[in-house]
């Protein structure tokens, strides 16, 4: 009998294999057709599916990475892990220095503004000074067409009405000028 695959041992044990693997199939069908449990069971075979197919895909992935030496010829196109940083300080010196040149003027010093300021101050309350003498009661919008092209601004209603509670035209002249001087 050469065409026996071995021993009887060996036979036994693959009829008993045979039969556990048929036993097993079985059960799996048995449990994942009870329609009770048809959610849980697709939930089942769906992370299943998902573990064996990225088992066999992971393993196909080769991270290889080749060491050359100095004077090697690469094969093939390689590209940077990182990104690296060649700095030329004499250019980059050279660029700095261009770009604060080439940079826009945004703050000139003026000795005017201080008197320009004292000048629209002083002539906005004169004007308040003016209206309190005529005796008319101004609402917040007549006191703000009067003052904002004086005072080349919109002011607020806090603003105006601390404009038009001010007494003493002398002591905010002298400390606004304490202030910007």
């Amino acid at each position: 009998m050469p065409d026996q695959l071995g021993t009887k041992q060996d036979q036994n044990t693959l009829t008993h294999l045979s039969k556990l693997g048929s036993r097993l199939l079985d059960s799996v069908v048995r449990r994942f057709s009870n329609p009770r449990t048809a959610r849980r069971n697709r939930f089942i075979l769906l992370v299943t599916t998902a573990l064996l197919l990225t088992l066999f895909v992971l393993p196909s992935q080769h991270f290889s990475a080749t060491q050359f030496k100095t004077g090697d010829i690469a094969t093939s196109d390689i590209r940077a892990t990182q990104e690296y940083l060649v700095e030329d300080r004499a250019q980059t010196e050279q660029r700095r220095k261009e770009a604060g040149n080439n940079a826009p003027l945004i703050y000139n010093l003026s000795d005017r503004v201080p008197t320009y300021l004292m000048g629209k101050l002083n002539e906005a309350l004169s004007a308040i000074r003016k209206e309190r003498t005529e005796k008319n009661t101004k609402s917040a919008g007549e006191w703000r067409n009067l003052l904002a092209p004086i005072l080349d601004t919109e002011l607020s209603d806090a603003e105006l009405r601390a404009f038009t509670r001010i007494r003493s035209d002398k002591a905010v002249l002298n400390d606004a000028a304490a202030l910007l001087n």
